[in-house]
């Protein structure tokens, strides 16, 4: 099983008024029309093979459209994932970090589900 933590891009790069809104403010580093500005959902994914991932859960949420998580580094400490990202929480924008963040997800690999099937006739 792999296993990786990710950022969630929720706006479809500007279906909604956020990112306007924020670029009104000042509190973006990057355009709102790059990939990859929306770094508030800071999520855990698995898969089988490393190419295809389903999401195991939400790690960390962010409530500011200028916070964020960033390279978030997973570490398995027994049945724990350990994890520490770089984080934006006070900062000016979602990419200037002002904090590392810790995260532990307890028992992580009951999230996933089973993915191999089930042989036909047993």
């Amino acid at each position: 099983m792999f296993w990786a933590t990710v950022n969630l891009v929720v706006d479809s790069q500007g279906a909604f008024d956020w990112w306007a809104e924020g670029e009104k403010r000042g509190n973006f580093a990057f355009a709102s029309g790059l990939g990859g500005n929306d770094r508030r959902f800071l999520m855990l994914l698995y898969g089988v093979d490393g190419l295809n991932w389903l999401q195991a859960g939400c790690v960390a949420q962010a409530g500011k459209i200028s916070q964020s998580f960033m390279y978030a580094r997973p570490v398995i400490d027994g049945d724990d994932l350990a994890i520490i990202a770089r984080s934006s929480i006070d900062a000016p924008n979602q990419h200037d970090a002002d904090y590392a963040t810790f995260h532990r997800v307890r028992d992580f690999r009951r999230l996933a589900l089973k993915l191999v099937p089930e042989k036909e006739g047993e």
